[in-house]
């Protein structure tokens, strides 16, 4: 039997792979909505850059996070092999073949998991 969490979970996955179907036009950039901060997809040749924008730290930082938040989003990121670079952008860059949608879906799940640690030092 399959829990109520993890059907929710393949829903929103195959959503994310029906927003971000083919065919993909040379250097198009899609938004995905994946729950608190949406996804944002790019294509350059047959590479995609899966993004949050920055969203998840910037809005923990509004909240009063700590000032030295990197450390901590980099553990949380690291969990899933995502990365965050210095200007708090949660990305992973991958190439064609790649399941789009489950990689937009895990990387908002490790952006909302960075928002949430981060909001914990407040």
């Amino acid at each position: 039997m399959t829990s109520v969490t993890s059907q929710t979970a393949e829903k929103r996955v195959e959503a994310a792979r029906a927003d971000l179907a083919a065919p993909w036009k040379e250097s198009e950039e899609r938004v995905v909505d994946v729950g608190p901060f949406p996804i944002t997809v790019r294509k350059r040749g047959p590479r995609y850059y899966i993004e949050d924008r920055g969203e998840a730290v910037a809005r923990a930082r509004a909240l009063g996070a700590t000032s030295d938040w990197l450390p901590i989003a980099e553990q949380v990121v690291a969990e899933e092999g995502f990365n965050v670079n210095r200007r708090g952008v949660v990305f992973v860059p991958v190439v064609e073949g790649r399941d789009l949608g489950e990689l937009v879906v895990r990387l908002g799940e490790s952006a909302e998991a960075v928002h949430t640690a981060l909001v914990e030092t407040v």
